[in-house]
Protein backbone atom coordinates (compact mmCIF):
# COMPACT_ATOMS: atom_id res chain seq x y z
CA UNK A 1 0.00 0.00 0.00
CA UNK A 2 1.70 3.25 -1.27
CA UNK A 3 1.90 5.50 1.78
CA UNK A 4 0.99 3.13 4.65
CA UNK A 5 2.10 3.54 8.04
CA UNK A 6 2.06 -0.33 10.23
CA UNK A 7 0.00 0.52 12.87
CA UNK A 8 0.82 -2.27 15.75
CA UNK A 9 -2.19 -1.89 17.62
CA UNK A 10 -4.78 -2.63 14.70
CA UNK A 11 -1.83 -5.07 12.93
CA UNK A 12 -2.57 -3.70 9.94
CA UNK A 13 -1.22 -1.36 7.58
CA UNK A 14 -3.84 1.98 7.75
CA UNK A 15 -2.86 4.31 5.25
CA UNK A 16 -1.75 7.41 6.45
CA UNK A 17 -4.18 10.71 7.17
CA UNK A 18 -7.05 8.03 7.11
CA UNK A 19 -10.55 8.39 9.04
CA UNK A 20 -9.18 4.44 10.32
CA UNK A 21 -5.76 5.57 11.98
CA UNK A 22 -7.38 7.98 13.95
CA UNK A 23 -10.28 5.48 15.01
CA UNK A 24 -10.08 3.36 18.38
CA UNK A 25 -9.98 -0.06 16.43
CA UNK A 26 -9.43 -3.05 18.68
CA UNK A 27 -6.75 -5.55 17.31
CA UNK A 28 -7.34 -8.43 15.15
CA UNK A 29 -4.63 -10.80 16.32
CA UNK A 30 -2.85 -12.31 19.81
CA UNK A 31 -0.21 -9.92 18.69
CA UNK A 32 -2.05 -6.98 18.01
CA UNK A 33 -3.83 -7.77 21.43
CA UNK A 34 -0.53 -7.91 23.53
CA UNK A 35 1.15 -4.24 21.75
CA UNK A 36 -2.24 -2.87 22.62
CA UNK A 37 -2.36 -3.90 26.02
CA UNK A 38 1.11 -2.58 26.43
CA UNK A 39 0.48 0.70 24.84
CA UNK A 40 -2.58 1.21 27.05
CA UNK A 41 -0.39 -0.23 29.88
CA UNK A 42 2.57 3.00 29.38
CA UNK A 43 -0.30 5.69 28.90
CA UNK A 44 -2.19 4.96 31.75
CA UNK A 45 1.01 4.66 33.90
CA UNK A 46 0.87 8.35 34.32
CA UNK A 47 -2.83 8.49 35.49
CA UNK A 48 -1.94 5.20 37.34
CA UNK A 49 1.21 7.40 38.77
CA UNK A 50 -0.91 9.97 40.07
CA UNK A 51 -3.64 8.42 41.50
CA UNK A 52 -0.96 5.95 43.71
CA UNK A 53 0.33 9.80 45.11
CA UNK A 54 -3.06 10.75 46.08
CA UNK A 55 -3.88 7.40 47.45
CA UNK A 56 -0.59 7.79 49.12
CA UNK A 57 -1.45 11.35 50.67
CA UNK A 58 -4.71 10.16 51.41
CA UNK A 59 -3.38 7.11 53.60
CA UNK A 60 -0.82 9.86 55.47
CA UNK A 61 -3.72 11.53 56.02
CA UNK A 62 -5.61 8.41 57.77
CA UNK A 63 -2.76 7.42 59.83
CA UNK A 64 -1.96 10.89 60.96
CA UNK A 65 -5.84 10.87 62.01
CA UNK A 66 -6.10 7.15 63.54
CA UNK A 67 -2.33 8.77 65.35
CA UNK A 68 -3.82 12.05 66.81
CA UNK A 69 -7.38 10.25 68.13
CA UNK A 70 -4.80 7.61 69.72
CA UNK A 71 -2.86 9.91 71.32
CA UNK A 72 -6.38 11.89 72.47
CA UNK A 73 -7.25 8.69 73.65
CA UNK A 74 -4.91 8.19 76.01
CA UNK A 75 -5.51 11.33 77.89
CA UNK A 76 -8.90 10.53 78.37
CA UNK A 77 -10.95 9.79 81.32
CA UNK A 78 -11.78 5.93 82.19
CA UNK A 79 -13.36 3.99 85.04
CA UNK A 80 -13.12 0.24 86.07
CA UNK A 81 -16.27 -1.26 86.96
CA UNK A 82 -16.13 -1.14 90.68
CA UNK A 83 -15.83 3.28 90.06
CA UNK A 84 -18.96 3.36 87.44
CA UNK A 85 -20.70 1.20 90.58
CA UNK A 86 -19.27 3.36 92.93
CA UNK A 87 -20.32 6.65 91.19
CA UNK A 88 -23.88 5.11 90.07
CA UNK A 89 -24.69 4.81 93.86
CA UNK A 90 -23.60 8.01 94.24
CA UNK A 91 -25.83 9.34 91.90
CA UNK A 92 -28.76 7.50 93.49
CA UNK A 93 -27.38 8.86 97.01
CA UNK A 94 -27.92 12.37 96.02
CA UNK A 95 -31.23 11.79 94.38
CA UNK A 96 -32.47 9.55 97.77
CA UNK A 97 -30.73 13.02 99.68
CA UNK A 98 -32.81 15.42 97.17
CA UNK A 99 -36.17 13.22 97.86
CA UNK A 100 -35.78 13.51 101.64
CA UNK A 101 -34.94 17.72 101.48
CA UNK A 102 -38.13 18.03 99.76
CA UNK A 103 -40.31 15.81 101.84
CA UNK A 104 -39.06 17.84 104.75
CA UNK A 105 -39.95 20.60 102.81
CA UNK A 106 -43.53 19.55 102.25
CA UNK A 107 -43.57 18.67 105.94
CA UNK A 108 -42.61 22.02 107.23
CA UNK A 109 -45.07 23.69 104.53
CA UNK A 110 -47.98 21.67 105.26
CA UNK A 111 -47.65 21.54 109.00
CA UNK A 112 -51.22 22.67 109.50
CA UNK A 113 -52.78 20.46 107.55
CA UNK A 114 -52.99 17.31 109.35
CA UNK A 115 -55.04 15.14 107.37
CA UNK A 116 -52.68 15.90 104.21
CA UNK A 117 -49.42 14.96 106.13
CA UNK A 118 -51.04 11.81 107.29
CA UNK A 119 -52.01 10.87 103.69
CA UNK A 120 -48.71 11.64 102.71
CA UNK A 121 -46.88 9.82 105.01
CA UNK A 122 -48.94 6.92 104.32
CA UNK A 123 -48.30 7.53 100.10
CA UNK A 124 -44.22 7.99 100.71
CA UNK A 125 -44.51 4.53 102.59
CA UNK A 126 -46.24 2.71 99.65
CA UNK A 127 -44.20 4.45 97.12
CA UNK A 128 -41.26 2.99 98.58
CA UNK A 129 -42.77 -0.48 98.58
CA UNK A 130 -43.41 0.21 94.91
CA UNK A 131 -40.24 1.56 94.26
CA UNK A 132 -38.58 -2.47 96.27
CA UNK A 133 -41.41 -4.05 93.97
CA UNK A 134 -40.46 -2.45 91.05
CA UNK A 135 -36.59 -3.09 91.86
CA UNK A 136 -37.55 -6.77 92.11
CA UNK A 137 -39.53 -7.12 89.17
CA UNK A 138 -36.56 -5.03 87.51
CA UNK A 139 -33.99 -8.01 88.96
CA UNK A 140 -35.49 -10.90 90.51
CA UNK A 141 -33.66 -12.15 93.14
CA UNK A 142 -31.55 -15.15 91.93
CA UNK A 143 -28.10 -15.90 92.17
CA UNK A 144 -26.09 -12.89 92.83
CA UNK A 145 -23.32 -13.69 90.10
CA UNK A 146 -26.30 -13.81 87.78
CA UNK A 147 -26.20 -10.63 86.82
CA UNK A 148 -22.58 -9.79 86.37
CA UNK A 149 -20.40 -6.90 87.82
CA UNK A 150 -22.60 -4.21 86.21
CA UNK A 151 -25.30 -5.47 88.89
CA UNK A 152 -24.96 -2.94 91.65
CA UNK A 153 -25.02 -0.24 88.87
CA UNK A 154 -27.62 -1.37 86.99
CA UNK A 155 -29.56 -1.33 90.85
CA UNK A 156 -28.18 2.12 91.67
CA UNK A 157 -29.52 3.53 87.90
CA UNK A 158 -32.90 2.24 88.72
CA UNK A 159 -33.81 3.52 91.61
CA UNK A 160 -32.29 6.68 90.93
CA UNK A 161 -34.61 6.75 87.96
CA UNK A 162 -37.56 5.91 90.52
CA UNK A 163 -36.51 8.16 92.99
CA UNK A 164 -36.02 11.14 90.10
CA UNK A 165 -39.83 10.28 89.13
CA UNK A 166 -41.06 10.62 92.96
CA UNK A 167 -39.42 14.20 93.32
CA UNK A 168 -41.32 15.26 89.87
CA UNK A 169 -44.39 13.99 91.81
CA UNK A 170 -43.38 15.64 95.06
CA UNK A 171 -42.40 19.15 93.55
CA UNK A 172 -46.39 19.86 92.70
CA UNK A 173 -46.73 20.43 96.39
CA UNK A 174 -43.47 23.02 96.72
CA UNK A 175 -43.70 24.80 93.81
CA UNK A 176 -47.06 24.74 93.13
CA UNK A 177 -50.05 24.34 89.83
CA UNK A 178 -50.56 26.79 87.26
CA UNK A 179 -53.38 28.33 88.20
CA UNK A 180 -56.40 27.68 86.10
CA UNK A 181 -55.96 23.73 86.55
CA UNK A 182 -59.58 22.36 88.04
CA UNK A 183 -57.89 19.32 89.23
CA UNK A 184 -55.46 21.03 91.73
CA UNK A 185 -56.52 18.97 94.63
CA UNK A 186 -54.37 19.06 97.89
CA UNK A 187 -51.57 21.62 95.81
CA UNK A 188 -51.40 25.12 95.82
CA UNK A 189 -51.14 27.59 93.10
CA UNK A 190 -48.29 29.11 91.86
CA UNK A 191 -46.35 32.30 93.33
CA UNK A 192 -49.03 31.45 96.43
Amino acid sequence: MPNSVYNPLLAVPVRAGSIVQNRRIRPRSAQGWFIWICWHFVNATGHIRGRWQQAKKQHNMKVLSISLVIILSLNCYSQTQIEMNKDAKEYYQKADNELNDIYRQILAEYKSDTTFLNNLKASQRIWIAFRDAELKVKYPEVDPRFYGSVYPMCVSNYLEKLTRERINTLKEWIDGIEEGDACIGSAKFKGQ
